[in-house]
């Protein structure tokens, strides 16, 4: 009791110390994901951004299989840029990026914060320090507490980068587990060679695929809100770099380029085989994949993009069920101002969706934008048995304008009807930020109805210096039923994306310190504190501390 005691003080007293994520690498994550909201992006995909805002990609300086395996760009994307710099030499702004074929202003402003324009040629990798190595080593621990139960958790994470080869382990203990054993190992070695555009890996490694009817291990939460989330950006096979690796594939794979050819093979040690040819043209990018699995599966794909227009698509087909799945799409700006974007699929499950989304950013030096998106789904095996079909309708509507230099306004209205279940789902978020100095104050009231009324609120206030940031938050939510749960995203270090699902009645305090003690060491610590006082007796939660310890050691 008394050591639970003292880490409760710890979490309570460190607000007023120290933090790590900050709210604008949070908003441009979220920007280049197409969600809506932090909640709306996967941990994977939220680890890989948050990996290469902190390591820009050089698409002056890399291979075409290197700009694609980033997950950044498309295959055409990647192909076009490395034609127009065979052309005309290095790219030498933004602005000059828009304009090769494949990117376009909309898709440069949300890529602009993970990409560098250093100059140089293949020749010239040893003066822009690719030829350099570079070490991280991360560990973390965790403790929480609770007056009914007690757990622990530890993580190790290594990665070496050189200018063609990459090494990687990583191994943690999750809190469940009954010993102190690690509960995930994860490992990779993967090598670019230099002759030929070619990679080999050992380990863990992701393969992804088309539109992911087929191949894209690893969750991908497509919330289908924003037009940058309707397609997905393929990235072939790529090393696994987490403390648990636990969606990744373990085995061999390897792809190589000839002409306008890419070819990969991969093999897991489930005993998956997997096999993509693909061919890019002035146009765009065809591939044809097919993987064993028990049972054979293959799939065409398509990405194509004809004067500013991008069309994409997928067809799968399972030759034990017999049965066939498709994915069709399209996004284009039909003004400067505006992106839309719609799609079309037939899932294996008997279900067809249906989805329309816009951006559209107003007023003089774009101080405000109106996104809207809806979403349809009709599914052909109900989901009630007193139904024949059943259907869901999804809509949304986001504001953001910028009142004052140093006032941002957000809203968002979302509802969601379907004919089972809970039928209606209503939500309405609001969020205000202002910046003052060396602060960032930010504010979100989030109220709900489904079924019961439900809400959550919370401060936060970020203070960034160097070598010391601060982050502090503190909030209070009423949630009477799990059906109602809100999701709330909540800061953390590299490499930890969590964001807990608030139910009951209570409040909640949470900090994070990130410390960079010297060149090479960095520190980060969180501490979070949770508890029920406004729930009836009979009804009244445990409350749960928590401290994290994570350092960070690049050299």
């Amino acid at each position: 009791m008394r050591r639970g005691i003292c880490v409760m003080m710890i979490c309570l007293f460190l607000p007023y110390v120290t933090s790590a994520q900050s709210e604008d690498e949070i908003d441009k994550i979220a920007a280049f994901s197409g969600g809506s909201s932090e909640e709306e992006i996967s941990s994977e995909e939220f680890e890989l951004l948050q990996d290469a805002l902190r390591h820009p990609l050089k698409v002056n300086l890399l291979s075409r299989s290197r700009l694609v395996s980033s997950g950044l760009l498309t295959a055409y994307q990647a192909a076009s840029l490395i034609d127009y710099r065979r052309r005309f030499g290095n790219v030498l702004s933004f602005a000059e990026l828009a304009m090769v074929d494949g990117f376009g202003q909309h898709y440069v402003e949300v890529l602009k914060p993970f990409i560098s324009l250093d100059i140089g040629g293949q020749d010239a990798l040893s003066a822009a320090g690719m030829k350099k190595v570079y070490n991280e080593l991360s560990i973390r621990g965790g403790y929480r507490y609770a007056v009914d139960e007690q757990d622990w958790q530890y993580g190790l994470k290594y990665g070496l980068d050189a200018s063609r080869f990459r090494l990687s382990f990583g191994a943690s203990r999750s809190r469940t587990a009954k010993t102190g054993a690690p509960s995930y190992y994860t490992g990779s070695f993967s090598y670019d060679f230099k002759r030929i555009d070619a990679r080999v890996i050992l380990g863990d490694y992701n393969a992804r695929f088309g539109q992911g009817l087929l191949a894209w291990n690893g969750s991908f939460m497509n919330p289908l809100t924003s037009p940058s989330g309707f397609m997905k950006k393929l990235s072939g096979i790529t090393p696994v770099r987490s403390f648990t690796g636990s969606v990744a594939n373990t085995g061999i794979a390897s792809e190589f380029s000839v002409g306008r050819f890419s070819i990969t093979a991969a093999y897991a040690l489930s005993g998956q085989k997997l096999a993509n040819v693909r061919r890019l043209g002035r146009l765009g990018s065809v591939g044809l994949t097919t993987v064993h699995d028990e049972v054979w599966k293959s799939a065409v794909d398509a990405a194509i993009s004809i004067k500013g227009v991008n069309f994409f698509g997928e067809t799968a087909y399972d030759w034990n069920e017999y049965s066939a799945a498709f994915v069709a799409g399209t996004d284009f700006s039909p003004h400067e101002d505006l992106r839309v974007a719609s799609l079309l699929s037939w899932a294996q499950t008997k279900q067809w969706q249906a989805a329309f989304s816009g951006d559209w950013l107003y007023s003089n030096q774009h101080k405000g934008s109106l996104s809207f998106a809806s979403e349809f789904l009709y599914h052909l095996t109900p989901k009630d048995e007193s139904a024949r079909y059943s259907i869901q309708l999804k809509s949304q509507l986001r504001w953001e304008y910028k009142v004052l230099e140093q006032l941002t306004l957000r809203i968002r209205l979302s509802d969601r009807f379907r004919t089972w279940g809970l039928r209606h789902r209503t939500e309405l978020r609001m969020e205000a930020s202002v910046p003052l100095k060396s602060w960032l104050l930010h504010t979100r009231v989030h109220v709900l109805k489904s079924r019961n009324h439900s809400a959550l609120a919370y401060v936060d206030a970020s203070y960034k210096t160097s070598p010391i940031t601060l982050h502090l938050r503190a909030g209070l939510f009423c949630v009477d039923s799990w059906d109602d749960r809100i999701y709330v995203y909540e800061y953390d270090a590299p490499g930890s994306f969590n964001v807990p699902a608030y139910y009951g009645r209570g409040i909640w305090t949470a900090s994070v310190l990130s410390w960079k003690l010297s060149s090479v060491l960095r520190l980060y610590v969180r501490g979070s504190y949770i508890c029920y006082p406004l729930m009836s007796v009979e009804k009244k939660k445990p409350g749960k501390a928590e401290l994290k310890l994570q350092t960070v050691f690049k050299f």
